[in-house]
């Protein structure tokens, strides 16, 4: 597999980090790895913390690497902790931001306070609930979401994933039963639009983010 920095277009052709979804991005990408805040705030546009690969049959493959030991930087787990993203349209807006950025320059530079700040008015625009907790919990729901999918059924894997030093952690973060106590809690209009945003990311994104949603200048 050939590795590059040149990525081509995006996935989603007009409809990218920088333009539409901007700080709640890093939220989505959060999700999909079982990040932290510090996980993506200490990422660089180098190929030492993003690595974009060309499958033989088309598509890329996206990893990215957290505590950079050339750097002197660790994480809980130790240094140069990988992480392969799942989701397709993910990494695409991932190669998408890593190509407009200048080599060594923070990949996702928006503060906590400004991610938090745009995703309430998202929430706000699109009429769904605001969350009562911080964005943490996108590292819970996404060990959850995958166990209960059974995308990922081995805690260990799930472990390794989220880089947790023990399995006690996992099954702190892995709550199936509060996944669903939490889904059948949203009104029926919001499910609706979770449902559609999974089905085709992009085509809610441009009926529903890029019309409705505008975010903070300077994020991202």
């Amino acid at each position: 597999m050939a590795f590059r920095r040149s990525v081509g277009p995006p996935l989603l052709a007009n409809f990218s980090p920088r333009s539409v979804l901007k700080a709640p991005f890093g939220g989505l990408c959060r999700k999909d790895v079982y990040g932290r805040e510090q996980d993506l705030e200490g990422l660089q546009a180098t190929s030492a913390d993003v690595s974009i690969a060309t499958r033989p049959g088309g598509g890329r493959e996206v990893a990215l690497f957290f505590g950079i030991r050339d750097r002197g930087e660790s994480v809980t787990t130790g240094s140069d902790q990988g992480v392969i993203i799942d989701s397709d349209w993910v990494a695409d807006l991932v190669c998408d931001l890593f190509e407009s950025r200048t080599t060594g320059t923070k990949l996702f530079s928006v503060s906590r306070e400004t991610v938090w700040a745009d995703v309430l008015r998202a929430c706000d625009s699109l009429s769904i609930p605001r969350p009562g907790r911080g964005l943490h919990l996108l590292r819970h729901t996404g060990a959850a979401t995958d166990l209960s999918s059974r995308r990922r059924t081995d805690l260990e894997l799930i472990r390794r994933r989220g880089r947790w030093v023990s399995l006690t952690s996992v099954q702190r973060y892995t709550d199936t039963a509060a996944l669903v106590a939490d889904l059948a809690s949203l009104p029926a209009h919001v499910r609706d639009r979770g449902r559609a945003f999974l089905q085709s990311p992009a085509i809610f994104a441009s009926r529903h983010v890029s019309a409705r949603v505008r975010f903070s200048p300077g994020s991202m």
